[in-house]
């Protein structure tokens, strides 16, 4: 989940209310799978590769 400037994973044992357990935990790595995305999206869409994933 995007919070912000923190990226954050959420851990809970229950979907729906009443959660019994539920922590935010921060996730450094998010960050840097977000920067690789948006640098191969954007690779992508300027040499017109748009049939590629």
């Amino acid at each position: 989940m995007d919070a912000g400037h923190k990226e954050v994973i959420i851990v809970s044992n229950h979907l729906m209310k009443p959660r019994e357990f539920a922590a935010i935990l921060p996730n450094p790595l998010y960050d840097e799978g977000k920067r690789l995305f948006e640098k191969y999206f954007l690779w992508k869409t300027k040499h017109g590769y748009s049939y590629l994933p």
